[in-house]
């Protein structure tokens, strides 16, 4: 990605902030250019410089609905000033401090709390209509087998001039994903009554601040926008509460969901598909393989990490299915 020069950014903040101290690089976020900010009085800020693909109209109307969560009690950091810099929509907020859950089982008491945060996210957004139109559920449904070989092909294509292992790794990403897509018709007619709702559709440990096993922030509203809550609950179950290896850790699955019950609910059908919508649509996502073919080493994990867990989930997808209907009920 190309970001947007230091002293540029300086002194557009200047003009914000008054006199600067430090400006350093944060690692978190694959995709956008995070800057921790400090003045020179101590007082500490984020600067995130979006990538072209988030328009200053669309980081906007992001804008607009963290505002609206907020006066529902959701802790949000709200912009303190917008910036158009070239191609790059970007925008100062003020810094938040707080960890990241741990991920496993040393997450311990977080778990609850996250899920009902997302309970409390997900009834927050009930209320709001984001700009454009709303789609339909088909609309929504956006995997598609012929779509996905054909990206599968681009990709190994665009594997020439890589190194070996490179190569070998994407490969055997790719084997993994060819290995499941037969197995079944992925028809979409049972998903065609599912309810188009606003969800955060980013909540995962990275996107979440907490301090002494409350939920002090939720970050990274830029994903947010229609799609089904039980795409929504199970992506970030598969986020939130996998175990060491490739599986899902029903120990904290169980609270998760209890927490996200108190504040939100779904329909039977909603409950009924939940495994479905978040399954489907992250196996069809090529997203990460896609990046680190263009050099974005920090996707590495994801990749791999998604190559193991997807074909294991599929295999075991009825029982999976019912058991995340029932915790939701």
């Amino acid at each position: 990605m190309k970001f947007v020069a230091t002293s540029e950014i300086r002194s557009l903040l200047r003009e914000t902030l008054g006199p600067l101290g430090s400006i350093s690089p944060m690692t978190q976020g694959l995709l956008n250019q995070n800057l921790r900010i400090v003045t020179r009085t101590g007082a500490m800020f984020l600067f995130k410089a979006y990538r072209p693909e988030m328009p200053r109209a669309k980081v906007g109307d992001m804008h607009r609905m963290m505002a609206h969560v907020v006066q529902r009690g959701i802790p949000v950091s709200l912009p303190v000033a917008t910036y158009a810099i070239g191609e790059h929509a970007a925008a100062l907020y003020p810094f938040v401090e707080g960890t990241h859950p741990e991920r496993f089982g040393k997450m311990g008491r977080p778990v609850r709390a996250m899920g009902e945060m997302l309970g409390r996210v997900d009834a927050a957004l009930d209320s709001f209509r984001p700009a454009g139109k709303k789609p339909t559920s088909l609309e929504v449904a956006t995997w598609n087998p012929e779509t996905m070989v054909a990206e599968m092909a681009e990709i190994r294509a665009s594997l020439r001039g890589r190194s070996k292992l490179v190569r070998d790794e994407v490969e055997l990403v790719l084997a993994a994903y060819e290995g499941v897509l037969p197995q079944d018709d992925w028809g979409k007619r049972r998903f065609a009554k599912l309810p188009v709702r606003v969800c955060h559709n980013d909540f995962h440990i990275k996107n979440i601040l907490v301090r002494g096993g409350a939920v002090v922030a939720v970050l990274d509203w830029e994903k947010a926008g229609w799609d089904w809550r039980g795409f929504e609950v199970f992506r970030s179950v598969m986020f939130n509460c996998r175990g060491p290896a490739r599986g899902l850790d029903w120990k904290l699955i169980a609270p998760y969901l209890r927490g996200y019950k108190r504040f939100a609910s779904l329909s039977v059908l909603e409950r009924e598909l939940a495994f479905d919508c978040g399954f489907n649509k992250a196996f069809f996502s090529l997203w990460a393989v896609k990046q680190y073919v263009a050099g974005n080493a920090r996707v590495r994990e994801n990749m791999l990490r998604r190559s193991r867990a997807l074909p294991f989930l599929f295999a075991r997808r009825g029982e999976f299915r019912e058991r995340i209907a029932g915790l939701l009920a």
